[in-house]
């Protein structure tokens, strides 16, 4: 996933989860304006104007002194206006509360419906409250309330939470200047001035709120949506390692005198190397034991979905011609990789390799590929060199395969491996090298499995994790006969000793 990919997938699932929430929380927000508001008119409207009326009609009443009826005063217009303003603000506000739990605000957009709410609403209050009282101050203070509680609700950030306020803020401004005192009176101009330039820290409280609240939720919902694509990730990684798996031939599979056995370790869940095998019968109706072990450039998914396209081509190959050479299925290959991946800078290291019981060969062709090793039955080795260069990297008329045989007599093991395994360094960062593989091949027990005696000794060298896929393949060859045990093992040609 690319950076840019990541960052419009978590947009989009924020903005998704935002959506779900705004009925929640919207509902909530004028519940909460509602309640508070109750609460106040209630309270104010019984101390400022039910007490001081219920006082007023008893001020003739014989218990009351002279001197308490003179303190007896009616509630004036701002006391009024106070009670009537929380009682409008609970009934605006509840009527939206319920019918937002009625769901009978469904397909509107609450959070407009929210910012339009507090401005209409708040509007009038203020207009009101300059017309009535032409008391000096800031009128947006009967919109603090409203504005406090929607930011401590709605799923707002910090610059959300002061849009509701900005054409207020104006608003407040043109009040201050036209209702409260005289046009020619400086130091009452001086005051309006300082009142509208305090003005704006009432907004200050719910913007820190929402800044608060919305960087909180937001760190909570990324690591959410991390640990959910981790999770589908690692779901989708290990369905696909089960398909690359499915690719590989069974470890332990017979054919004839020889058995396959190999042990794999991808860097990641999932990797480039690849082993490819097909048993075909032979002129003399003898089974041929096809192999091909792979290394595509890179790690991860990357390279196992190259993996998965030369495993087309190979099934194409011997499946059009299940006699065809491994010099034919090297340079096949390399026209493959040449015209389909090495534009994309994919490049291939391979061997190819034909195993004969019957005529006690093996022919092979090695493209850029670490050398394979055959080790006879008396703990000797002998090394298989490679000839011609990657695959992918010169065009088909100048790839030459350079096609060799080699004899493989009973008790004789076959073993390839790709570089990871030589590639492996140790503290002194040193690497295991070709002369590793070798040595832990002449050091390993007899009729022991190789593959775990290259492996083992790879990861006793190791320091640190590995760096590349290690694949290590042996292909054994059993003694049917005591004449055969002891049958001396063929000079071989092109294959040099190590």
């Amino acid at each position: 996933m690319t950076e840019a990919t990541y960052s419009q997938d978590l947009q989009h699932e924020y903005q998704a989860e935002m959506r779900k929430l705004i009925g929640e929380r919207f509902l909530y927000f004028c519940l909460g304006v509602a309640v508070i508001a109750l609460f106040q008119s209630l309270t104010i409207g019984w101390a400022d104007v039910v007490q001081p009326l219920w006082r007023y009609l008893l001020r003739g009443n014989a218990a009351m002194t002279d001197e308490l009826a003179q303190q007896i005063r009616l509630p004036g217009p701002e006391q009024l206006l106070n009670v009537a303003q929380m009682a409008i603000d609970s009934a605006v506000y509840g009527t939206a509360a319920y019918m937002a739990w009625r769901n009978r605000l469904r397909g509107r957009p609450l959070d407009q419906l929210a910012v339009k709410l507090i401005q209409v609403n708040g509007a009038v209050a203020m207009i009101l409250y300059a017309v009535i009282t032409r008391a000096p101050g800031n009128a947006i203070g009967t919109v603090f309330q409203a504005h406090l509680v929607a930011c401590a609700f709605m799923p707002w950030t910090w610059r959300q939470a002061v849009r509701p306020m900005i054409p207020l803020l104006v608003l407040n401004a043109l009040l201050v200047a036209g209702f409260y005192g005289g046009w020619f009176d400086v130091r009452l101009w001086v005051q309006k001035i300082v009142s509208v330039l305090s003005s704006p820290l009432i907004v200050v409280p719910g913007a820190v709120i929402a800044l608060v609240k919305h960087t909180t939720s937001s760190q909570r919902f990324k690591t959410r949506f991390l640990e959910a694509r981790y999770g589908q990730i690692s779901q989708e990684l290990t369905a696909a390692r089960a398909i690359h798996d499915a690719l590989f031939p069974t470890s332990g599979s017979t054919y004839g005198p020889l058995k396959l056995d190999y042990r794999y370790t991808p860097k990641k869940q999932i990797g480039g190397d690849f082993l490819f095998a097909r048993a075909v019968d032979g002129p003399g109706g003898n089974q041929l034991l096809n192999l091909v072990v792979l290394d595509v450039t890179g790690h991860g998914i990357s390279a196992a979905l190259s993996v998965s396209r030369i495993h087309g081509e190979l099934e194409r190959l011997y499946g059009e011609n299940p006699a065809i050479a491994p010099g034919e299925v090297l340079r096949s290959l390399n026209r493959y990789v040449e015209l389909t991946m090495a534009t994309h800078g994919i490049f291939v290291t391979g061997v190819v390799f034909r195993i004969s019981a019957e005529n006690d060969t093996i022919t092979f062709a090695s493209g850029g590929h670490p050398p394979a090793f055959v080790r006879h039955q008396d703990g000797s080795i002998m090394q298989l060199a490679a000839h011609s260069t990657v695959m992918g990297a010169l065009p088909d008329h100048e790839f030459d395969p350079m096609e060799t045989i080699c004899p493989f007599v009973p008790g004789d093991s076959l073993v390839a491996y790709t570089d990871g395994a030589i590639e492996a360094t140790d503290a002194h960062n040193e690497q295991f090298a070709i002369a590793g593989v070798a040595k832990a091949l002449i050091n390993a027990p007899a009729q022991a499995a190789l593959t775990v005696s290259v492996v083992e000794a790879v990861e006793r060298f190791r320091v640190g994790p590995a760096t590349d896929d290690v694949l290590v393949v042996e292909v054994k060859r059993a003694i049917r006969s005591a004449a055969e045990e002891q049958r001396p093992a063929a000079v071989s040609s092109p294959a040099a000793q190590p």
